[in-house]
């Protein structure tokens, strides 16, 4: 009795993360398909109407995944645009590498970039659209700053390049999955982007 007495219940936005993050264990583990209310619930130790008091339907969980995803990726980025101290194009970098290594960090996160670009489920994809559309609108205000002080070649259109140099991550995460994880994504990626950004800039 005293044991039971001592058991502390968890708060509801502590249960709502762990069913989360064990649903996208069993997307990672098991594939999309097998992410059950049913199964969460086993994992978790609740039952499934407990399951449904923190989500009234499925579709709420892919949204609360998609947040937790976009958090784990996007979260802080724009105090790398904000810091005007350093040149624009060294903050781009800076951002794309801090950007690889979240990913490498997170690597069962290549299995939602399958499901966004092959996938069909709509609220995981409108999340990481919207996601990466500001991702994007940072890189082209970090391009128009490289633009005022004379860094970029003239004929530089900055919303396709933003939207072109954000597209090399997912590609990125894709071949890193595809070599099953044994090169390195950040390494690799950065020379993508310098590459890209050997086309865009000026020579010094």
């Amino acid at each position: 009795m005293g044991a039971f007495m001592k058991r502390v219940r968890k708060s509801a936005a502590v249960r709502k993360r762990e069913i989360i993050e064990t649903a996208i264990r069993i997307i990672t583990e098991e594939g999309p398909e097998r992410m059950t209310t049913e199964r969460i619930a086993r994992r978790v130790g609740l039952t499934q109407p407990a399951i449904f008091r923190h989500f009234a339907k499925k579709a709420l969980i892919w949204d609360g995944i998609a947040e937790y995803l976009s958090d784990k990726v996007f979260s802080g980025m724009d105090e790398i645009i904000a810091d005007r101290q350093t040149p624009p194009l060294d903050r781009l970098r800076t951002y794309m590498r801090v950007h690889f290594q979240r990913l490498e960090e997170h690597p069962y996160i290549s299995v939602f970039y399958a499901r966004l670009l092959f996938g069909d489920n709509e609220s995981l994809r409108r999340h990481m659209q919207e996601a990466y559309r500001q991702l994007a609108e940072n890189m082209a205000v970090l391009l128009h700053e490289a633009r005022l002080t004379g860094q970029l070649v003239d004929g530089v259109e900055l919303e396709p390049t933003a939207f072109l140099l954000m597209g090399l991550s997912p590609l990125m995460v894709l071949n890193w999955d595809l070599n099953d994880r044994r090169i390195d994504l950040v390494e690799e990626g950065m020379k993508l982007v310098e590459q890209q950004l050997r086309l865009l800039t000026r020579p010094s």
